[in-house]
């Protein structure tokens, strides 16, 4: 074998080396967005209509009761 052929050997691995890295950070990256799209378009959204729901519900309360011992939630924020 000959220099020549053991660095080009060498250097075939090191390529695959890096290619396989680099699909693994494209594969995290990937699936780091489909995360964030998942918490902050569906998961967080329907939370927030839920927490509406609990305000809403506790107003009314409130009204019905005439404001006695029930405490309406904060506004959000």
């Amino acid at each position: 074998m000959t220099a020549t052929t053991a660095t080009s050997a060498t250097s075939g691995a090191s390529r695959a080396r890096t290619a396989g890295a680099g699909a693994l950070l494209i594969m995290a990256a990937l699936a780091s967005a489909s995360a964030c799209w998942l918490v902050f378009a569906r998961w967080l959204p329907s939370d927030l209509e839920r927490y509406e729901d609990y305000r809403s519900a506790a107003l009314g309360a409130a009204r019905l009761l005439g404001g006695r011992g029930v405490s309406p939630a904060p506004a959000p924020g």
